[in-house]
């Protein structure tokens, strides 16, 4: 049987009363409102499990602009992986997220704006030549094993997309509001957009996790 541990995101219904946008797809999802344990079950075999890097191979400019962001966010985001896509002239970064049980709407729109923003900041230096930025914002997909222990996959709550002369232009207007955030993603749909259908984090963490053991902790004290 597999166990979701959901964030409380109400997100896309606040940005729809700040901004005035139309509802985001998928919202029924994040919300809770459609089963999606189904959905888990067929995809989940296919998923990588989000676990912290244990090969030391790691750029240390890019392990220590993580640090630097998820310390500047009060660990309320966990970056698993992040690296230039020169493919795609995207710099890629993939986190973990997590808003406090009882958040009001307010302070669950702060934190997501805080932790997109810090990351846009914290990776300036290291997505130079990059034409865009892409974060991916995961909940943990905890899965129990046959052992008893607990394995964790990443779904994709939201991505967020955004030029890098956009995040250079928009950063120097500091300092920044949440009604400023709202005008952005008014402006820019791509800086917040939910799937329509539930993903599981597909990349390879290259980042140590630490909200992992938390959660796990949590978890068996509840249980």
């Amino acid at each position: 049987m597999l166990i979701f541990r959901r964030l409380p995101l109400l997100l896309p219904l606040l940005l729809v009363l700040l901004a005035g946008c139309s509802v985001f797809p998928g919202a029924r999802v994040l919300l809770g409102q459609d089963d999606t344990a189904a959905v888990a079950a067929e995809s989940v075999d296919q998923a990588e499990l989000v676990m912290a890097d244990k090969g030391g191979n790691t750029n240390p400019s890019l392990a220590a602009a993580a640090d630097r962001i998820e310390a500047a966010n009060s660990r309320a985001v966990d970056i698993i992986e992040l690296k230039n896509n020169e493919e795609t002239s995207t710099f890629e970064v993939s986190m973990l997220l997590e808003i406090p049980q009882g958040s009001t709407n307010q302070q669950q729109f702060t934190i997501i704006r805080r932790a997109l923003e810090l990351t846009w900041q914290g990776t300036l230096r290291e997505s130079q030549g990059d034409e865009r930025i892409r974060i991916q914002l995961l909940s943990p997909l905890v899965i129990p094993t046959l052992d008893g222990r607990l394995s964790f996959a990443g779904e994709v709550i939201a991505t967020s997309e955004i030029l890098r002369a956009e995040a250079v232009a928009y950063l120097g207007q500091r300092p920044l509001t949440d009604q400023d955030f709202s005008n952005l993603v008014a402006e820019i749909p791509s800086i917040f957009v939910v799937p329509e259908q539930q993903e599981i984090y597909q990349g390879t963490p290259n980042h140590p996790s630490f909200l992992l053991q938390e959660f796990e902790a949590q978890i068996t004290a509840a249980s």
